[in-house]
Formats: structure tokens, C-alpha cells, sequence
């Protein structure tokens, strides 16, 4: 029996790391945060929040005779933040805390989740709904019976996307994509195998969890739960996906995001592809 730590490193935008938090919550194994209050936090902050919950934890399993079931305890934080390059880095905007993060992984084996999107087109349409979505219906993630009730489903369809904005996420999401691989590739070499024999950094891509047939998905679920040291099972949730499958029946102006991705790509490109995917 063990105290699992880990964190979810991601993108920022929408990449389904609420949905994947919600998930993962509703585990009676699994304590996960948000991004709050640790994305503004000194890594010195987050060392004593780890160190906290795994005392908590030994205390727990002490009195019950070692009989306390494998826990894990993570957060959630967005790269950008890290780097300080985002207005959700607090106090730290403008400072790198990257490598002192990583270095407290390595001492706390923590075990690191990178959630991205593999589709960085459609990324970028994410980003570029997602402050119309908070502005449209009061929250930045979605929930099933909220959306029911407030009917911000048919304001956003009928709602054009900011045509400027998305050409600018459009490079927003590349440069995003290409600096989490590398974070990636950084700690799996640096922190290849940890004292267990398992990975201690794993590389998730939303697609993998969302478009999978079902069978595949529930199996990348029960991996990461396994990995995690938990009992793997059947997680649910009430969140909801804030991009359709097929964007051009979904969005007002397509036809504008495509000409867009024409201008800068050429009729023919991956990109394009990538757009009309769905995926």
C-alpha cells in the first residue's frame, strides 16, 4: 500500500482536463484538485501540500493497521503558467517556475500526466469559443443539466467565433503543443523509471480518452487508474465536450474558420484535414 502523488500538465484552452478531474474525482481513491489554489502557488507551497497529504494518508493507514487502501492525490496545472506566461500565474507572471517544479517531482515521485490535444487545429477553435462559451453562459466548463437548463447550446450555435482570434490561436495552439511535447520528453529522460519499475511520466492525448471506441477508451481509463495505484473502475461524470465532432454543422461562420485555415495553409494541407476531422 502507497501514497500516490501526480499532477496533470497541460495545455492551455480546453484539452479536457476538467472532464479528465471529474472523472478521476468521483474515484473513492482519488483526491484531485483543480488548478486552484496551486497554479499561483511557490513550488516551496506545493512541496508542503504534497508532503501534508501523503502524513495525512500514513497517519490514516497507521490506525487502521495498514489496511488503508492505495490513495492518490493530484492537481491539475497548465504549462503556460508555470512559465509564467499567463495571466494565471499570479504573482509569478513573467517568472519560469518550470524547473524547480520538475526538480520537486523527481524528490517527491510524483508522477507526471501530460494532457494534450493532438488535433491543434480544433484546439484552436476551443480557444477561441471558450471565453464566448463563459461569456454566453456564466462558466468556463460545461456541465450537462446546466446546458439543459440555460439552453447555451443554441446561443453558442447561433453566435459567430471571432474570426481574428482564431487565426491567432491558430499559432497559439502550435507553439503550445510542440513546448508540452518537449517538457514531456525532458521528464521521461530525466525521470525515467521510478522505484516501483513504473514510468513515473505518461503522455495522454485527449483524442485517445474521447473518440476511441468505447471498449479502447474505458481500457486507456483503467491504465491510467492502474498507473495512478488504484483499483481500476467504471468512472462517470456530468461534463461535457465544449467542441463537436463535425464543426462545420456546429459553428455559424465555418465557413470563415476554413478560409482562414486556407489563407495560411493552402486548400490541400494537414491542417485543413484537421479541421474538417472528427476528432
Amino acid at each position: 500500500m502507497r501514497f500516490q502523488p501526480f499532477v496533470v500538465l497541460m495545455q492551455s484552452g480546453s484539452v479536457g482536463s476538467s472532464w479528465m478531474r471529474d472523472k478521476l474525482a468521483r474515484h473513492s481513491d482519488i483526491v484531485m484538485h483543480g488548478e486552484w489554489p496551486l497554479q499561483a502557488a511557490s513550488v516551496e507551497t506545493m512541496f508542503h501540500t504534497f508532503n501534508s497529504q501523503a502524513n495525512s494518508w500514513h497517519k490514516a493507514n497507521k490506525l487502521l493497521g495498514g489496511r488503508h487502501a492505495s490513495r492518490a492525490f493530484g492537481f491539475k496545472i497548465k504549462l503556460p503558467a508555470l512559465e509564467g506566461t499567463v495571466h494565471d500565474s499570479g504573482p509569478w507572471q513573467g517568472w519560469s517556475r518550470l524547473e524547480s517544479f520538475l526538480l520537486l517531482l523527481r524528490c517527491l515521485e510524483v508522477r507526471l500526466v501530460c494532457l494534450y490535444r493532438r488535433n491543434w487545429v480544433k484546439h484552436a477553435v476551443s480557444r477561441t469559443k471558450q471565453p464566448l462559451h463563459h461569456a454566453l453562459c456564466g462558466v468556463w466548463t460545461p456541465v450537462q443539466h446546466d446546458l439543459e437548463r440555460t439552453g447555451c447550446h443554441a446561443r453558442l450555435a447561433a453566435t459567430p467565433l471571432n474570426v481574428q482570434r482564431f487565426r491567432t490561436e491558430l499559432n497559439e495552439t502550435r507553439h503550445s503543443l510542440s513546448a508540452l511535447e518537449k517538457v514531456c520528453r525532458n521528464a521521461v529522460t530525466i525521470r525515467s523509471v521510478s522505484t516501483s519499475g513504473a514510468p513515473t511520466a505518461r503522455a495522454i492525448a485527449y483524442e485517445d480518452l474521447a473518440y476511441k471506441r468505447h471498449e479502447e477508451a474505458e481500457e486507456t481509463w483503467a491504465e491510467l487508474q492502474r498507473w495512478l495505484g488504484v483499483e481500476a473502475r467504471t468512472l462517470n461524470t456530468t461534463t461535457v465536450k465544449m467542441t463537436a465532432n463535425n464543426l462545420s454543422r456546429a459553428i455559424v461562420n465555418f465557413d470563415q474558420l476554413d478560409r482562414v485555415v486556407v489563407d495560411e495553409f493552402g486548400p490541400n494541407s494537414t491542417e485543413r484535414q484537421l479541421l474538417y476531422a472528427e476528432h
